[in-house]
């Protein structure tokens, strides 16, 4: 799960509106306001990078895992 929310308040913060975001990541309106709204179970693989260069946002925070974790259950 990602941060749904905080995609929100910072492109709200940055004064970015849906439509300028949804075309900056190369998305259909709708769909980047569904990404913003948690309909998704994931973002794009494609749109992360765009997404946390563009709103300054740290990747791990978004995504909300701590750095060098390794997964439950994981036999690393």
């Amino acid at each position: 799960m990602y941060k749904h929310n905080y995609i929100k308040q910072t492109r709200e913060a940055k004064g970015i509106t849906t439509v300028k975001m949804a075309q900056l990541l190369n998305m259909d309106c709708g769909n980047y306001c569904r990404l913003e709204q948690g309909k998704y179970k994931s973002i794009p693989g494609k749109v992360l990078p765009i997404l946390c260069a563009t709103l300054e946002i740290d990747l791990y925070y978004l995504l909300d895992i701590t750095p060098g974790a390794t997964a439950e259950g994981s036999n690393n």
